[in-house]
């Protein structure tokens, strides 16, 4: 592996990383305030892809307005999954866990209904190569999700510890009896938390929707990824999640360019293993239940 090679992996890497950022951050969110696995969060996703896909290539909105109009609706759309199907089920984790498996299903035949089986390719301006030196690439639309992603983590820093709902939310993590006593409203956090978390996939998919393939069945896989990236990273912990995302896209594509695709996921997923029984905690969260 010469350095040129080691350059393209680590652009393709950081890339990767952003998209697994946002996903892995949406699904922390929900688990820490909700204690909620959200099984349906990949299919989440997936709405955000194809709503990309009609904004863009058949209606002809830009793309800076079409992420808008994403987060939006997407965000609607988890809040009315949270107030129709999860918060009658609070306090009730085997219910909740078979009504999130059951949304997946569901979701998934949904979009095969309505969006046939057949991949699709999000057409953006951004798909342009460029070129450094030394033969290495990279496109317009990649930086462009980088970006994105740093603005999106920083946002949603700034929400989670320098707003009162975002203080709010921190304290329905750490001691929801505690929170409640003190005023807060659990079930609109629970909503706000769902809604936001359900934002940031719906953007993830729409833009690796330029990226990737575009299909009913696109969110199976980041779904596990995103799952041992939370785990690696700590239960709950949003740094743990950011930081975990890169350090398993990072070892995703080194490990795939040195050993083959399927047996890097084995290693991987191995890896992930020995952390849980070496230290539960994850990197920098609170130990697996």
């Amino acid at each position: 592996m010469d350095i040129q090679q080691v350059v393209q992996i680590a652009l393709s890497a950081i890339t990767l990383g952003a998209i697994y950022c946002l996903f892995a951050l949406g699904l922390t969110l929900i688990f820490g305030i909700m204690h909620i696995i959200q099984f349906a969060h990949g299919e989440v996703y997936m709405f955000g892809a194809f709503a990309g896909y009609y904004l863009i290539n058949i209606i002809g909105i830009n793309l800076g307005f079409s992420l808008l109009i994403v987060m939006l609706v997407i965000a609607l759309f988890g809040m009315a999954i949270q107030k129709l199907f999860f918060s009658p089920l609070i306090g009730k984790p085997v219910a909740t866990l078979a009504m999130s498996f059951g949304l997946l299903l569901a979701l998934q035949g949904a979009a095969l209904a309505i969006f046939g089986g057949k991949e699709k390719m999000i057409q953006t301006p951004l798909n342009n190569i460029v070129r450094f030196p030394g033969g290495v690439t990279t496109t317009y639309h990649n930086a462009f999700i980088v970006g994105v992603t740093g603005v999106l983590v920083v946002g949603l820093y700034y929400f989670i510890y320098k707003t009162k709902y975002g203080r709010a939310m921190r304290a329905i993590e750490q001691d929801m009896d505690t929170a409640a006593l003190m005023g807060i409203a659990a079930s609109h956090i629970n909503l706000l938390a769902f809604a936001i978390g359900c934002g940031l996939a719906g953007i993830a998919g729409l833009l690796v929707g330029a990226v990737f393939p575009v299909e009913p069945i696109m969110g199976g896989g980041i779904l596990l990824k995103a799952f041992a990236i939370i785990i690696v990273g700590g239960i709950g912990s949003l740094f743990g999640a950011i930081v975990a995302s890169f350090i398993w896209s990072f070892a995703e594509l080194f490990a795939g360019f040195a050993i083959g695709g399927d047996l890097a996921f084995v290693v991987c997923y191995a890896a992930v293993f020995l952390i849980l029984v070496f230290k539960p905690t994850g990197l920098f969260g609170h130990a697996v239940q």
